[in-house]
């Protein structure tokens, strides 16, 4: 996907960025699971954990499509190897 939605002077900074959110996460998630667990309990962190996964899953799919959802015909999307067939009734060929 970044070498889909980034120039080739922006993909630096987007893979920087991609790889340095992930390891915050980690870092987020190490403070607040104890947190929860001590609260909620174990079963219901998992619970929380997951729901939020599955909400940022379903988030990024969402926003992942919205080039090809954009306008009803199926549209080209330019990437460094050439061009590909984005159709809008496929949704995995968005993806």
């Amino acid at each position: 996907m970044i070498r889909t939605w980034f120039s080739a002077h922006e993909r630096g900074k987007a893979i920087g960025l991609f790889m340095t959110s992930s390891s915050f996460a980690v870092v987020v998630t190490d403070m607040s699971v104890p947190v929860m667990t001590q609260y909620l309990g174990w079963q219901n962190s998992y619970r929380v954990l997951g729901a939020t996964t599955i909400v940022r899953a379903l988030h990024s799919r969402v926003l992942g499509m919205g080039e090809c959802f954009n306008d009803q015909r199926s549209s080209r999307i330019h990437s460094g190897r050439g061009n590909r067939q984005c159709d809008f009734r496929s949704r995995s060929s968005c993806l």
